[in-house]
């Protein structure tokens, strides 16, 4: 099934967004121009969730899920479960940015690549 035009910018933050969760998991491959420590992984997560991804969780809360709850009880169960996905990487993320650790960008990169 062909995805409706105004879900590509959703669909391209996505695809930004695995390659971050890529970048933040331990044991990630080094990438040329990206960070290797702890300290250059969190600041680079940071400036993400700051200026992408808190603009995408908002667009789907705001936008998305209200149009697609409405179509059935399965959907409605699904954004309900993204919203709470929403709110557990925000609160990972201002913990990372309070104390961050390997262990913890790693478990943000995993729930980032499931989310």
């Amino acid at each position: 099934m062909k995805r409706h035009e105004a879900l590509i910018p959703l669909s391209h933050d996505h695809k930004s967004s695995l390659f971050l969760a890529q970048q933040l998991k331990l044991n990630a491959p080094e990438y040329p121009g990206y960070p290797k420590d702890v300290n250059g992984k969190t600041a680079l997560l940071t400036g993400e969730f700051e200026f992408h991804i808190k603009e995408h969780f908002r667009k789907e809360e705001e936008i998305l899920f209200p149009e697609v709850r409405s179509k059935n009880s399965e959907l409605r169960k699904l954004t309900s479960e993204l919203k709470l996905e929403h709110i557990k990487l925000t609160q990972l993320i201002n913990q990372a940015n309070l104390e961050s650790s390997a262990v913890l960008l790693n478990e943000i990169g995993l729930l980032l690549e499931q989310h």
